[in-house]
């Protein structure tokens, strides 16, 4: 087999292992609580063995990590969502809350499990956080934490918000806040 067929083979397959797993843990988390869930439960119901699930994953942990960095980067990419407090917009968020409604079952997982303090976007913001002056940095640090105890907020709130009026919430209250200061 050349090598290039072999490695687009090895990355389709490195791919299913990644999704059995992360759905194997959602599927259990409907069932149990995530402490009662153990390791191989999770090999079980993803039909993977201890070795794959190590070769990926160094704990139960570090699959939300996973998870939560895929949000962010289809959140971001998916819909050109880019993070500039001079042009925040009701049109920005309407177009972050209507991605993260799509994300909407795996959230509700996260913040049930306990992850509600592990900042939502911090995997994709920390990566250009290092490109930026300092006071820039400090303003989307300011704007990124308004932000994710709101996400946290509308996806615990039982009587959700549209993305039209949690959108407009945040423009009103978030955007003001940040253009006054900085």
């Amino acid at each position: 087999m050349p090598k290039k067929i072999y490695q687009n083979h090895n990355d389709e397959l490195k791919e299913i292992t990644l999704h059995s797993i992360e759905t194997a843990l959602a599927l259990l988390m409907k069932e149990k609580d995530l402490e009662e869930i153990s390791i191989t439960d999770i090999c079980r119901k993803a039909g993977v063995s201890r070795n794959a699930f190590y070769s990926h994953f160094k704990s139960k942990n570090d699959i939300f990590d996973h998870i939560l960095l895929e949000i962010n980067k289809e959140v971001v990419k998916d819909n050109d969502i880019m993070f500039d407090i001079k042009n925040l917009n009701l049109d920005f968020y309407e177009r972050l809350f209507s991605a993260l409604e799509d994300k909407m079952d795996m959230l509700k997982i996260y913040v049930n499990a306990g992850f509600q303090y592990r900042p939502i976007m911090q995997a994709y913001y920390s990566l250009r956080l290092k490109q930026v002056e300092r006071e820039e940095r400090r303003k989307r640090m300011c704007w990124l934490s308004g932000i994710e105890v709101l996400i946290m907020d509308w996806v615990n709130d039982r009587k959700r918000d549209s993305v039209k009026e949690i959108s407009l919430f945040a423009y009103q209250k978030l955007t003001p806040i940040l253009k006054k200061n900085f």
